[in-house]
């Protein structure tokens, strides 16, 4: 686990991180400032496998800025594949204020899968990134992950029971776990 803090006034806005040893990564995450100094609108990820290799653009990619301050403070950014990294290169490309600060950045080791089992009681679908949930799926170990059940027509929602314990686990239509 990685963990830094980042203010950067001088342009290029950008950090650098050299692990000592190389690691399989698979995201990156970490908390921006949500107010109008230092929150990425733009931003260019780095990665080169040796310490005197050579940086390769591995994502790039943006930021809506929104009034839900929750929703812009954590941001996780997925690869979508397992790269070798010895050192990494974080690019503000642009910000508000044109000010890049940020705070606990985090380095997501690729990890097993987890298999999730969600079943709709009766009258209900349950959704994951928009799609049905049908049986298990598996989603890598530590990120997180929302479901969110929607009653059919004449049905009401209850509850996400854990089904070994038969705890309650949330009664909201959206739950949110890691």
């Amino acid at each position: 686990s990685f963990v830094a803090d980042i203010t950067d006034k001088t342009p290029p806005h950008h950090f650098e991180i050299l692990l000592p040893v190389n690691a399989e990564i698979s995201a990156v995450g970490f908390d921006a400032y949500t107010d109008d100094n230092g929150y990425p609108l733009t931003y260019e990820i780095y990665t080169a496998d040796t310490e005197e290799g050579e940086y390769v653009l591995t994502k790039s990619g943006s930021f809506d800025r929104t009034n839900d301050a929750a929703a812009l403070k954590s941001q996780f950014i997925d690869f979508g594949e397992n790269i070798s990294v010895r050192k990494l290169k974080f690019v503000f490309v642009t910000t508000v204020n044109n000010y890049a600060a940020m705070s606990e950045f985090r380095l997501y080791p690729s990890t097993e899968n987890i298999a999730v089992t969600a079943t709709a009681a009766t009258g209900g679908i349950i959704y994951h990134n928009d799609k049905p949930v049908t049986g298990s799926i598996s989603f890598p170990y530590g990120r997180e992950i929302t479901l969110k059940a929607v009653p059919e027509e004449g049905s009401v929602f209850k509850a996400w029971i854990n089904p070994t314990t038969n705890k309650i686990l949330s009664t909201d239509e959206e739950y949110i776990f890691t």
